[in-house]
């Protein structure tokens, strides 16, 4: 998604939640340090109309042989923004991820009125 003069704000009544993947490169032993990327467009759009007013909380998946870069990129824009990071969930999940992070995720539209 890009960002530009056509992109439409989230509605002012409306509450999303956002889904980050952590993408990371670097991290031989040339170069120890890890850099996030993909994500850019996610940062414009929260920032873009106050959409981040709006955002209800994050959801991060990543490789928990990352350690503690594990979810990395869910957890920077939860502290960047004060967000709440709701849940986590390794590579693409299982069933079980999907049955706790839908009860998170209908728990928390129906506390705020989402749904």
């Amino acid at each position: 998604m890009e960002i530009s003069e056509e992109t439409l704000p989230t509605e002012s009544d409306s509450k999303f939640f956002v889904l980050l993947p952590t993408y990371m490169i670097g991290g031989s032993r040339f170069t120890p340090t890890l850099t996030e990327i993909l994500t850019t467009p996610m940062h414009d759009y929260l920032e873009s109309y106050d959409n981040v007013k709006r955002c209800a909380g994050i959801i991060g998946s990543g490789n928990l042989t990352l350690g503690k870069m594990y979810v990395i990129t869910a957890k920077t824009y939860a502290k960047e923004y004060g967000l709440p990071l709701l849940a986590a969930f390794e590579s693409r999940g299982t069933t079980r991820d999907i049955e706790r992070i839908y009860k998170i995720l209908t728990d928390k539209a129906n506390e705020n009125s989402l749904m």
